[in-house]
């Protein structure tokens, strides 16, 4: 409802992007911590905190989507 109000469209090739971003940036999370020997709380918030990271990189890297709004009558 609020983007059939607003206007607003989105491309729908940018739908699936945010969710291959964090898929990308857990695994790379994971691969990176995988050889270090940390306690249970260090490795999670170490993994949580380069998840984030990435994320936010690919995000970035990413394409923006393209927003185009409908002209009022």
């Amino acid at each position: 409802r609020l983007v059939k109000i607003s206007g607003l469209r989105l491309a729908p090739a940018f739908l699936p992007l945010p969710p291959l971003c964090m898929l990308g940036a857990v695994s790379a999370a994971r691969l990176a911590l995988r050889g270090l020997r940390l306690s249970a709380r260090l490795s999670l918030a170490a993994g949580a905190v380069f998840a984030a990271l990435v994320y936010s990189l690919l995000m970035l890297a990413a394409a923006q989507p393209r927003i185009k709004r409908k002209r009022r009558a």
